[in-house]
């Protein structure tokens, strides 16, 4: 993120929405790079060589967000609702 400065127009925290993939979820992407979309970040944690953890799937507050490429996958799917 950046610094509020008044009337400065910082591009790279503008967003739009794509078209509707299905009950009202959209991919949420950069304005000025419209191939990365706001994706949450998941790499799920090894308990050991050849098991992994499947609670880390669970997405809840503090999970970070990044910019990637689309994957056609949930994690890069969003519902946005008017307050």
């Amino acid at each position: 993120m950046v610094d509020f400065r008044p009337g400065m127009l910082d591009e790279d925290i503008l967003f739009s929405e794509s078209q509707d993939f299905g009950e009202g979820f959209r991919t949420v992407r950069n304005a000025s790079d419209t191939l990365l979309n706001v994706t949450i970040f998941h790499e799920p944690e090894k308990k050991s060589l050849f098991h992994r953890d499947k609670s880390a799937n669970e997405i809840k507050e503090g999970t970070p967000l990044v910019l990637d490429t689309w994957h056609e996958n949930d994690r890069q799917l969003w519902k946005i609702f008017p307050l």
